[in-house]
């Protein structure tokens, strides 16, 4: 005999209660709170024997990953895409989610089935004599071939993704499409046909019968039944997510911790460089990045972003070459301040590409501890070529291009700044900074400023130590 019962789910963050609150005690969310039914059934389950697998038994080799052949996409992923997993890709509209998607599709189907080597005459060879087996027939009664990219789409029709593939010049490729948003039907699609890789553009527009269309519940059902289809038959599902203005994924929290992966493509959409940051994988590291190049043919791989990023660098005053790294890869930035007195009210501070809180710290310990006056001037920061960096290693490069603004003195083009700035002024060291000189010697940089070392840096870069922002101060002058 079945009960209905109700609950009350904070849709944020998930916790449950047996009444309704207007405040979720858990995240402290507003109105999150929503009314759910549930069935519980009286009847004790009754469950067969347990198969429990001995981890040692198990070969991972039957599992290889799948390598989409885009090498800056699999460097994120770790070395490609495990089969059964669940990868959730997300990032601002219009910042090339969907091309990236199709790209990645273009590439796993040529890996799957390659074009032939066409004859003199440019006619395909003649296929080998050999005996298959047809493929099951689909529910249709038409024969479907298993394999290659199963590409599911509730925003746009074939019409419209074939148009897309067409302006990006992919042509004669397996890449089914299925046009659907009900969640039964795609998930019956993909276990049915088996594709080596399903993409789903995007799970906020698929639907299912167990929660209401639109709801955040509904996202978690969809995400839960993809992860499950996924597991059970090995294949790799790809979903697109949207993301909310704050810059977080569209939906409750849970959804990131369902999912496998989580890849986030980064960038200003009037900028050419975009950067895909993995903020979670189960079989990789999140420490590394993939570099792309935005062009009218798709996304381009930037193989060495330092030079791409340095290619227009300027060599004016309150320029400076910040050594970033981002996660195990470095990266030489341009660092560009503007310094101008205030004319009436508040003196502004604005950055772009770089931490507002970290700029009026580093501002107030430029005042405080290098007796530069900044207190009536306003304050520009921008790092060049729409790169955001959150690494504390470019506070030196920062400081260096206000100092270089404030007394218009400009640093020599061929020095890289490397080192975290503290409140008292003192210069830090910070990580990797053996990778940071052998990016800056390897691009052509014949100077490295940071703080006091004990060994030499790097053997083709002289090596200016830095103790305090007086010193900086100094050495700014002198250059």
């Amino acid at each position: 005999m079945i009960k209905n019962n109700t609950i009350y789910e904070c849709s944020k963050c998930g916790a449950q209660s047996s009444k309704w609150i207007g405040r979720c005690v858990e995240c402290g969310g507003w109105g999150t709170v929503e009314q759910r039914s549930i069935e519980a059934s009286k009847q004790e389950s009754k469950t067969g024997p347990v198969k429990i697998t001995n981890l040692n038994h198990i070969e991972t080799a039957a599992f290889p990953r799948l390598q989409t052949g885009i090498n800056e996409v699999d460097r994120v992923l770790g070395g490609g895409i495990v089969p059964g997993s669940l990868v959730l890709l997300g990032g601002e509209p219009g910042v090339g989610k969907s091309t990236l998607i199709l790209q990645i599709a273009e590439a796993v189907a040529k890996r799957d089935h390659p074009q032939p080597l066409l004859t003199k005459e440019g006619r395909p060879p003649s296929p080998p004599l050999t005996t298959s087996v047809p493929d099951p027939p689909n529910r249709r009664g038409g024969m479907e071939r298993r394999g290659g990219v199963l590409y599911i789409s509730g925003e746009e029709s074939g019409e419209q993704i074939k148009l897309r593939f067409d302006r990006l010049g992919i042509k004669d490729i397996d890449i089914q499409f299925l046009g659907e948003t009900n969640l039964e039907i795609i998930a019956a699609a993909i276990t049915e046909h088996k594709p080596n890789l399903a993409i789903v553009d995007s799970i906020q527009t698929v639907n299912s019968e167990e929660a209401a269309a639109g709801g955040l519940t509904q996202i978690r059902v969809a995400t839960v039944k993809f992860l499950g289809v996924a597991k059970k038959n090995h294949i790799p599902i790809i979903i697109i997510g949207h993301i909310t203005k704050d810059g977080t994924i569209a939906g409750p929290k849970t959804l990131e911790h369902l999912v496998d992966v989580v890849l986030y493509l980064e960038g200003d959409a009037n900028n050419f460089y975009r950067l895909l940051r993995g903020t979670k994988n189960r079989f990789g590291s999140i420490d590394e990045i993939g570099v792309f190049e935005m062009t009218g043919g798709g996304m381009k791989e930037v193989q060495n972003p330092s030079v791409a990023l340095l290619e227009d660098a300027s060599s004016s005053a309150g320029t400076a070459i910040a050594a970033v790294m981002e996660g195990n890869r470095p990266l030489l930035v341009e660092v560009q301040a503007l310094t101008s007195p205030t004319n009436f009210g508040q003196a502004a501070r604005r950055a772009v590409g770089f931490d507002q809180n970290r700029l009026s710290l580093l501002l107030a310990v430029l005042s405080r501890r290098a007796k530069i006056n900044l207190a009536n001037t306003d304050v520009y920061l921008n790092i060049i070529g729409g790169i955001r960096i959150d690494d504390p290693g470019a506070d030196l490069a920062v400081a260096a291009a206000i100092i270089s603004s404030a007394l218009d003195k400009p640093i020599n083009e061929k020095t890289v700044f490397l080192g975290e700035v503290g409140l008292s002024g003192e210069v830090r060291r910070t990580k990797a900074l053996d990778k940071r000189a052998e990016e800056a010697a390897k691009i052509g940089f014949t100077r490295a400023v940071g703080p006091k070392l004990k060994t030499p840096i790097h053997a083709k870069i002289s090596y200016a130590a830095i103790g305090t922002m007086s010193e900086l101060v100094n050495f700014i002058k002198a250059s």
